[in-house]
């Protein structure tokens, strides 16, 4: 298919999706094997967040240096190797069509070694020993570590976080979706604080919806625990220790609560977001919602099993009990292939 289009069936009939333009039409774009004109119409060009994906690739792609970018990394140094590979390309370099090469190893790369590199790579860098991001208490998504001045490493996580989502590839480690907002450049609200820690969003919800805090004994500050689990306490603002919480000032309290949870890593966020936007511009993917951002990067990690069940469409003479059948599944809410439901998974160990 040429570059942005996407082929559908309707009805046993084919018609043909225009990523870049967002529309559809029954006539095939390409040069031969074009379908009779029908009466009706093709199905309407609907916006999911498939198609956002695929419209924003096809702008993305739509100039793209015809040059191959070879990459050579070693997987004992693939944190180091891939540090100075992103250090020293210019942004229209790591555009390029890919070609990746493992040290040591055969293989010529048709697509898997890339997402292979790309899937161990960003393994690297959320390793303790690098100290740049830390686990949520529930370890599900990763928070960016706040004791951490290493900005060159937060520079190359952003300009390798743009390089996955340009040549539209997978990673795996998550992130909160405070930091996809962060990252979009979207105002942060109270409810964005369950984000990143759950049990202190209920407790300031609770005081949030009080119509009497004189009563609680509160100060300007709040008690916590350090990376390493200690608990410490937190002033919010200075002579905050001795400066008590009451009806009138309650809404600043909130706001220094909020602002202590939001930015306390701010410089470690902009380091980030200026080797983001040195390969893909804010304005870029600013259309684009933190759920969405997710999708990109991660593809969908809850899966609805039953929901699989109900919408698998299997081709002529394969059903769920013909042996080694694999299924092309469709979801209804999402509208996705289905090598976007799972991150991908390496050929071998990335170690």
């Amino acid at each position: 298919m040429p570059f942005g289009w996407e082929m559908a069936m309707d009805k046993g009939q084919a018609y043909f999706i225009d990523h870049l333009h967002q529309k559809t039409t029954w006539k095939d774009p390409r040069p031969v094997n074009t379908p009779k004109k029908l009466k009706n119409k093709p199905p309407k060009y609907e916006v999911t967040p498939y198609s956002k994906i695929q419209a924003f690739l096809a702008k993305l792609h739509k100039n793209q240096d015809e040059g191959q970018l070879e990459i050579v990394v070693s997987r004992e140094n693939l944190f180091v190797d891939g540090y100075a590979f992103f250090k020293d390309s210019e942004p229209s370099l790591l555009k390029r069509r890919l070609f990746v090469k493992f040290e040591k190893e055969d293989g010529l790369d048709y697509g898997g070694m890339s997402r292979e590199l790309v899937l161990c790579l960003s393994q690297e860098f959320v390793k303790p020993e690098r100290h740049l991001f830390v686990r949520s208490q529930d370890g599900y998504v990763f928070h960016i570590t706040r004791n951490s001045d290493n900005m060159d490493h937060f520079n190359y996580f952003g300009r390798f976080l743009a390089f996955s989502v340009y040549h539209n590839k997978l990673i795996t480690p998550r992130f909160n979706l405070v930091f996809y907002k962060h990252l979009l450049g979207k105002q942060l609200v109270f409810e964005d604080l369950k984000y990143i820690d759950g049990d202190a969003f209920n407790s300031f919800t609770k005081i949030k919806e009080s119509n009497d805090i004189n009563s609680w004994a509160l100060n300007f500050e709040i008690t916590e625990k350090n990376e390493d689990g200690a608990v410490k306490t937190v002033e919010l603002k200075p002579g905050g220790s001795d400066l008590n919480v009451t009806n009138e000032n309650k809404q600043e309290f909130l706001n220094l609560v909020m602002e202590y949870h939001f930015y306390n890593t701010k410089a470690q966020m902009e380091a980030i977001k200026t080797g983001f936007y040195g390969l893909i511009s804010l304005e870029a993917i600013q259309h684009f919602d933190p759920e969405e951002l997710e999708l990109m990067l991660n593809g969908i990690t809850d899966i609805d099993v039953n929901d699989l069940k109900a919408n698998t469409e299997y081709g002529e003479g394969i059903s769920e009990f013909t042996p080694g059948s694999f299924p092309s599944f469709f979801f209804p809410s999402y509208s996705i292939p289905f090598r976007r439901l799972f991150p991908n998974i390496p050929r071998r160990n990335c170690e």
